[in-house]
């Protein structure tokens, strides 16, 4: 598994090898209680998926997640979904894992 922990954006990536997913991203408020976070997914066959919207959703209308933070995840979700799909934040996870995995069989 990779993770990309950036200091200045409110997620981490995992690339993790042989996972159903390509990249699994969690995005989430600072840690505190409400433990409420989005799950941006980047599935094999290119599609984008977001896990865990109802439990953000939730946490939101409970006042655990404040107007600016949600606003501030949901940019950072769409942000990500250009990336995965415009940039090379994918690409070059996925074969800096295939490179650290060594020789493997390919199923």
């Amino acid at each position: 598994m990779i993770v990309l922990l950036p200091h200045a954006a409110w997620f981490v990536a995992h690339w993790v090898l042989g996972s159903e997913y390509v990249v699994h991203v969690d995005i989430a408020t600072p840690p505190r209680k409400s433990r409420a976070e989005l799950d941006p997914l980047l599935q094999r066959d290119g599609s984008f998926i977001v896990d865990d919207e109802d439990e953000f959703a939730v946490a939101c209308a409970a006042g655990l997640i404040s107007d600016t933070e949600r606003g501030a995840a949901l940019l950072a979700v769409e942000s990500l979904r250009i990336q995965f799909h415009t940039g090379v934040l994918m690409a070059e996870g996925l074969e800096y894992l295939d490179a650290s995995a060594g020789p493997r069989s390919r199923s």
